[in-house]
């Protein structure tokens, strides 16, 4: 299969419109395997599921930032989030 610009376009529409929800999900499944692993008393478990909880956080967090107030600030033109 050959990847073209065509193909990779489609690809990266798909993600711009559906990544937030992935990302979104995959927060609170996260936060809920950190919740569960530390009533279990496993905190190695715990601190990588709180981890992984804010990076997805974080990304959920740059795509409501740019899709309800625009694109933010820039240095040398490249948007900070």
């Amino acid at each position: 299969m050959e990847i073209t610009g065509e193909s990779l376009g489609g690809v990266i529409k798909f993600l711009l419109k559906w990544g937030p929800y992935f990302c979104a999900f995959f927060f609170l499944f996260s936060l809920v395997e950190a919740i569960c692993a530390y009533r279990a008393g496993n905190k190695v478990i715990f601190y990588t599921g709180i981890l992984i909880a804010a990076s997805f956080g974080g990304t959920v967090l740059i795509f409501f930032i740019r899709k309800y107030f625009g694109p933010g600030p820039t240095i040398f033109g490249i948007p900070l989030f």
